[in-house]
């Protein structure tokens, strides 16, 4: 099984540049918690509301005058459509992670892959199974 046989093709992106309202605004709209940062069409981080909460709301930053760029996480960890998924799932265990970005090989970004994906596919239910255990015997 593939990457891009579990993964959400659409996928919702932001410019780095844009105030992190904008951001909350686009989550909001497309009722979704996460948003990939893309600048001319190369994946340059990620942002999820968690970040917003933790790194602007907490802090008392001002969401209008507080860039995206400035709460993102950089350099993401990403897969490729045609990665093995437990190789993928092993990927995502080490890095601690419930949702990566997948890539094209020659395309760029073609979609997101979560852990609710691979339980939704049936048969991906193992991989979470995989993903879980892991990062439960990191932390022992």
């Amino acid at each position: 099984m593939r990457a891009r046989e579990f993964m959400t093709p659409s996928v919702e992106a932001i410019l780095s540049h844009l105030p992190v309202r904008e951001a909350a605004r686009q989550m909001k709209q497309h009722n979704v918690g996460i948003l990939m940062v893309c600048d001319t069409d190369r994946l340059v981080g990620i942002v999820t509301d968690r970040d917003i909460t933790v790194r602007v709301v907490a802090r008392g930053l001002d969401p209008d005058l507080t860039r995206v760029a400035d709460v993102m996480t950089t350099k993401p960890v990403f897969c490729y459509a045609d990665d093995d998924m437990r190789e993928v799932s092993h990927l995502m265990a080490r890095h601690k992670i419930r949702r990566i970005p997948v890539m094209s090989r020659t395309e760029g970004l073609v979609g997101l892959l979560s852990l609710g994906d691979m339980v939704r596919a049936g048969e991906g239910a193992r991989y979470v199974a995989e993903v879980l255990e892991s990062a439960a015997a990191r932390r022992l």
